[in-house]
């Protein structure tokens, strides 16, 4: 049996999701945070490069607007994180109280 038929099979598939759950589910989150991050800075600074040209400014609302994205950013990260954090809190007090 080739590879490419060997692939598709589900018993030998490549990257089984059921087996892989936990570890799938944590780059997701990861990868959500940091695009979540980058998102909120690259607007913020787009939107300070738009006013500066539109006043005629070199910069200040282009530095204003980045550290407000940092800050923003940080913010909604912060909360993803308690989100997840209380999600995994429920989660296992939900198994602890099954399991007695």
């Amino acid at each position: 049996m080739s590879f490419a038929n060997r692939v598709f099979l589900k018993e030998e598939m490549l990257f089984n999701y059921k087996k892989n759950r936990a570890w799938a589910e944590n780059v997701q989150i990861i990868m959500q945070i940091g695009l979540t991050m980058a998102g909120c800075i690259i607007f913020c600074l787009f939107v300070g490069i738009y006013i500066d040209k539109w006043l005629g400014i070199k910069g200040i609302f282009t530095t204003i607007f980045t550290i407000l994205g940092v800050i923003g950013g940080g913010n909604v990260v912060y909360r993803q994180i308690l989100e997840v954090t209380e999600q995994d809190k429920e989660n296992k007090k939900i198994t602890d109280n099954g399991d007695s």
